[in-house]
């Protein structure tokens, strides 16, 4: 019976409190997710900028002027998140932030409009915005872990701090 017990791994309270990280690993730097969201904000002022030039192909009409006003406050943000955040500024933290509030909510006003759209040419309309809600509940919690990875994470705090 004590040979068993010897042979039994032994869990010690050292290995539960063991962080990811190795001690000797500095958080400090753009890498993981903060370099992933760099290149998500570098992917947004691209499209930002694309799609505005696209807008001036068509004849400019008020959803034309309405998208421009969008795609230059969105592109701007995104471009700012971006090379803030790679400077390593303070400031480059809330304008991420502002990025993806102002992103939400023009992305929750534009489903609501869609849906209101949709809903009157549609048959199921319980469907319709089921569905439509769903997307855009999915989007905002998505939006809120982003923000609450800005404001909690370590990396964030030691890398941006001039």
């Amino acid at each position: 019976m004590q040979n068993q017990d010897q042979q039994q791994p032994s869990y010690s309270q050292q290995s539960a409190d063991r962080q990811f990280k190795p001690s000797g690993e500095s958080y400090v730097g753009i890498k993981d997710w903060l370099r992933t969201f760099v290149v998500l904000f570098a992917l947004q002022a691209a499209s930002d900028i694309y799609s505005l030039f696209s807008l001036f192909a068509n004849s400019i009409g008020v959803r034309e002027v309405i998208g421009i006003i969008l795609y230059i406050i969105s592109g701007a943000m995104a471009a700012s998140a971006a090379v803030l955040i790679l400077m390593r500024k303070k400031i480059g933290k809330q304008v991420a932030i502002a990025n993806i509030v102002v992103g939400t909510v023009a992305y929750v006003v534009y489903m609501i409009v869609v849906g209101i759209a949709t809903n009157a040419e549609v048959k199921d309309a319980g469907f319709v915005v089921t569905w439509f809600g769903g997307i855009t509940l999915l989007a905002v919690l998505v939006d809120i872990a982003c923000i609450l990875y800005f404001l909690k994470s370590r990396r964030v705090k030691e890398t941006l701090v001039n």
